[in-house]
Order: C-alpha cells, then sequence, then structure tokens
C-alpha cells in the first residue's frame, strides 16, 4: 500500500498580485521561542467594489520589509537607517503592496502569503477625464 502525506488544513490563499490595504488594529508585538521580537499586522486587504477582506501578517523587525513598511506608512528615515514613526496612529492608514506565494522553509507543502513592495497609498485622486484636469 502507498501512503502520501496529507495536505495541512489551509486557508484560501489570495491570489498574487497588488492590493491596497488598510491597518484595522495596531500591531500586536509578541516574543518567539527563542525570545526574538516580531510584529502581527491586523490587515483589511479593501477591494475596488468596496468588499474587505482580513489579512494578517507577521514580520520580524530585521527584516528589510519592516523598513519598508514603516516608510509606506509615513515614517521618516533616520541618519543611522532607522525609521521613525513618530506619533502616527497606525489605525486606519491605508499602504499597497504585493502579495506572494513563498514555500514554508520548515514545510514545502505549505504555501504562505507575503507581503512585499510595500508603497504609500496615491496622494492623487484619478481624473475624471483623459487631459488630468
Amino acid at each position: 500500500m502507498k501512503l502520501s502525506r496529507c495536505q495541512p488544513n489551509q486557508k484560501k490563499l489570495m491570489k498574487e498580485g497588488r492590493y491596497l490595504f488598510e491597518i484595522i488594529d495596531d500591531p500586536e508585538q509578541r516574543k518567539g521561542l527563542k525570545g526574538g521580537e516580531y510584529y502581527i499586522f491586523k490587515l483589511a486587504i479593501n477591494f475596488e467594489d468596496g468588499s474587505s477582506r482580513k489579512f494578517n501578517q507577521i514580520i520580524v523587525p530585521w527584516e528589510v520589509r519592516y523598513g519598508n513598511l514603516l516608510l509606506a506608512l509615513g515614517g521618516k528615515q533616520e541618519d543611522k537607517g532607522a525609521v521613525d514613526l513618530g506619533d502616527i496612529d497606525l489605525v486606519g492608514v491605508e499602504f499597497e503592496a504585493e502579495i506572494v506565494h513563498i514555500k514554508d522553509r520548515k514545510d514545502p507543502l505549505t504555501i504562505r502569503e507575503r507581503l512585499v513592495n510595500f508603497t504609500p497609498v496615491r496622494a492623487f485622486a484619478k481624473p475624471d477625464n483623459e487631459e488630468g484636469y
């Protein structure tokens, strides 16, 4: 008899692509098993039709994408490479990012959604006509 490993129960993944995100709650800071800190960002993906979907993303502070996210949220780059958010209230702040699918390092059968290429939301609305004014 041939046996194969069962796929883990996994939620339906979002299609890869660029989306509009909104922070819906303050990031939750936690400590991992080895004492390293990480953040859980509680987000909503806002779709063009007005609907949304909750989306959580774990980001560790030593990743480059963590600094890129802080810049997209309105943070200011300091001389030594740190990003200062100042007194920004993050709840309600929007940004754009891409969702990509990556295989889990420890379990290649598990696929995870990862946010990359963070950018601030465009500052200007699209013009109503082709001339742009």
